[in-house]
């Protein structure tokens, strides 16, 4: 019965038996590259998160209006061509709005995956390498934040911080960080017990930089999956955060506190609500499906058929 020898498999028979090897062979991550631009779903999604963080970059250069600028004479204008999207209780364009507040959700998905990731990985990394007490201490730590709902923690971040952009990436950031340490963990504890590491230790590597070096970039492939997916958790926690009123503060325009603000107009001006909340779940989707691609072209399984 004949068995499917990968790519990397094949090179290594092949400069065993002597033969030259291209010198553009693919690379694993070239392989992981080629299977995402194949996949047509992983660069639409791609595309849509482009499209919007070009949106956030230059919507100073794209927005029709000034964003904070009331018109009472447009109240609750339908859209049109004047208004696309329409505009709001008090005048304001919604498309300008929704553009800007591009600028501001998307970041604050941003910092606290970031932030998210930082911690995470560091407790992983340092639990899963050392192990035995180190692990014990960390991992209680991480089984108490895991007992509360991603959103709940949050909530209960800023309550004891106050209200705010800045407290509400951290509350996000805190929320998130058990996945990531949960994940290095696992996949630090199968990577140190590889023969390298050994060998590595041996000609007197100092733990610092074994972890940083060698083990940590042998560790990370999941977690790129793990950043994607949690991006669009982060964006939209931070999104509920701002509807509750515990985020973003007049005058600065996010899509969370845009959706507050209409809730009381669902009725008689559903463009206000529809644009922003359309706008979180097109960055959700895209990250969400972008993450699934990515794990399937990571998977060697996938990458062999």
């Amino acid at each position: 019965m004949s068995e499917t020898i990968s790519v990397d498999d094949d090179t290594a028979i092949r400069a065993n038996l002597g033969e030259t090897i291209p010198l553009d062979s693919e690379t694993p991550w070239a392989l992981i590259m080629r299977q995402l631009a194949h996949d047509k779903v992983a660069v639409a999604c791609a595309g849509v998160l482009v499209l919007f963080f070009a949106i956030a970059v230059f919507a100073p250069l794209v927005a029709p209006y000034d964003p904070f600028i009331a018109n009472p004479e447009h109240s609750l204008a339908p859209p049109s061509v004047a208004h696309p999207f329409g505009a709001d209780l008090i005048g304001r364009d919604v498309l300008s709005r929704v553009l800007y507040g591009a600028r501001v959700s998307l970041f604050i998905g941003f910092v606290s995956v970031a932030i998210s990731a930082a911690v995470g990985i560091s407790l992983g990394l340092v639990a899963g390498y050392y192990g035995k007490y180190a692990d014990a201490l960390i991992m209680r730590f991480i089984d108490m934040l895991m007992a509360f709902p991603g959103i709940l923690l949050a909530l209960t971040v800023v309550a004891l911080l106050g209200p705010g952009l800045t407290n509400v990436m951290i509350a996000v950031g805190i929320g998130g960080v058990a996945n990531y340490a949960r994940l290095v963990r696992g996949s630090v504890l199968s990577v140190r017990e590889q023969p390298y590491i050994e060998a590595i230790r041996s000609v007197g590597a100092d733990d610092a930089r074994i972890m940083i070096f060698h083990v940590l970039p042998n560790a990370l492939p999941p977690v790129l999956v793990l950043v994607s997916m949690s991006y669009g958790w982060a964006l939209l926690s931070a999104a509920g955060l701002s509807f509750l009123g515990l985020g973003a503060e007049p005058p600065t325009v996010e899509w969370g506190s845009m959706l507050n603000d209409a809730r009381s107009l669902l009725r008689v001006a559903p463009w206000t609500a529809v644009f922003p909340g359309l706008s979180i779940m097109c960055v959700v989707l895209a990250s969400n499906l972008l993450g699934e691609s990515l794990r399937d072209a990571l998977d060697p399984k996938q990458r062999m058929r």
